[in-house]
């Protein structure tokens, strides 16, 4: 895994302060332009966002994404939380 994407329509200023970058939707990879959450559930209007991953970042993700194939998790892991 060498990148994390996302799609926001309200907290581009918090994941702006974890590293993401705001991207053009047209250089979404085919895999998540396909996705029911690109093509359907979030808006237009919504901010798709990227971060490039480093090498330890990249190994952290792939443990990551086999502890949850491992558990038979599915979709998105994750909290947000506003203070």
């Amino acid at each position: 895994m060498e990148s994390l994407y996302l799609l926001t329509t309200t907290a581009s200023d918090f994941f702006a302060r974890l590293g993401y970058e705001v991207a053009d939707r047209d250089s979404a990879p085919a895999s998540i332009a396909s996705s029911a959450q690109f093509v359907d559930l979030c808006p237009a209007s919504a901010t798709f966002m990227c971060k490039a991953l480093g090498a330890s970042q990249q190994q952290q993700a792939s443990a990551d994404a086999s502890a949850d194939q491992d558990a038979g998790a599915s979709g998105f892991r994750g909290r947000y939380t506003e203070s």
